[in-house]
């Protein structure tokens, strides 16, 4: 319930205040900003490694050597980047050239953003992993939301443009970064044979699951205009109020399966997986079919030129809701 709690109130701030921000914006500005961040969301993807989950269950297994796993993860990345962060600049440099967001700052704020995406996605895993599921709920979809919140409408004062939103963004990932400082810890050994040997599935999963969402963005830009990403990224931002208790009971339930799975409890897992999707039908299900049913209103009230973005949210709204099943059925 506290973990559900704190998604749930994260999830409204989130919801409000992309309504608002697209608004504001319009949908070619919200638009550019959603490009950035869509390239954002495929690097790290692509660099991601499966690390997080790899975390979660060594972590769920023995939460007594969870600050070792996270400092270890935490210096694989750091790693990784050294080596792949150029060959990410130029490609970047070559992917944005003839268009209108390609400037150096951009290309700056998309590593830096990168960085700073991996590393918060590992401390959120962390406290799933030792059980404290709550503290990522409250850290990811509530803290975080208010930061980015506040920075905005602070920076849109000076900026008034898509520039504010994703420095917003950069500012509230600042903290889980300094968290994760405070979370290092020394240690003997550096096993990344073995890192990448057990993490190499959860790689898998995690690009054929998450790729398209954040690269669909970018072919949006590539293949149509800037409103057309805004369409697609304010259904996401619907569709996230379908997925967010899909997403808390995931939380809950990962250090249960690897705990489970560790003592061969079976019967466990499979009761706990159908508990969490029922209770998963029972709420979620109303709530898209009032999105769905009021959409009109709520596209009417974003302005004229998101109306005609009516089939790509509705969409996107359905298929959020399937996911939300996707995110125990994985962890299952």
């Amino acid at each position: 319930m506290k973990t559900f709690s704190w998604t749930f109130l994260g999830s409204g701030i989130g919801f409000i205040f992309q309504i608002i921000i697209a608004r504001i914006l319009g949908a070619a500005e919200f638009g550019k900003a959603n490009v950035i961040l869509g390239f954002v969301g495929t690097y790290y993807t692509l660099l991601s490694f499966g690390l997080p989950t790899l975390l979660i269950r060594e972590t769920g297994k023995n939460p007594e050597k969870s600050k070792e796993f996270f400092t270890e993860l935490f210096n694989t990345y750091i790693l990784l980047d050294i080596i792949f962060f150029p060959i990410i600049f130029l490609t970047l440099k070559k992917s944005l050239q003839s268009t209108d967001i390609f400037n150096n700052f951009n290309l700056s704020i998309i590593i830096i953003s990168l960085l700073l995406t991996q590393i918060a996605n590992l401390l959120y895993a962390y406290y799933i992993g030792i059980k404290k599921q709550n503290y990522t709920s409250f850290l990811r979809d509530t803290l975080l939301r208010v930061i980015r919140v506040i920075s905005f409408f602070v920076l849109y004062i000076f900026l008034s443009n898509y520039i504010a939103y994703i420095l917003a963004a950069v500012i509230s990932l600042s903290v889980p970064f300094i968290i994760s400082l405070t979370k290092l810890k020394k240690i003997k050994s550096f096993r990344i044979k073995w890192i990448f040997g057990n993490s190499w599935q959860f790689y898998l999963i995690s690009i054929t699951y998450t790729l398209y969402n954040n690269f669909s963005k970018i072919l949006q830009k590539a293949y149509a205009t800037n409103e057309a990403v805004g369409y697609l990224s304010i259904g996401i931002t619907l569709g996230s109020i379908g997925a967010m208790l899909g997403s808390a009971l995931a939380s809950v339930t990962m250090p249960e399966f690897a705990q489970a799975w560790k003592e061969k409890n079976m019967e466990k897992i499979d009761y706990v997986f159908k508990e969490v999707s029922r209770w998963n039908s029972f709420i979620i299900l109303p709530l898209i079919i009032f999105l769905i049913t009021n959409l009109n209103r709520v596209l009417t009230f974003l302005g004229k030129d998101y109306s005609n973005g009516t089939i790509i949210v509705s969409l996107i709204l359905i298929s959020q809701f399937i996911n939300s099943f996707v995110d125990q059925m994985g962890h299952y």
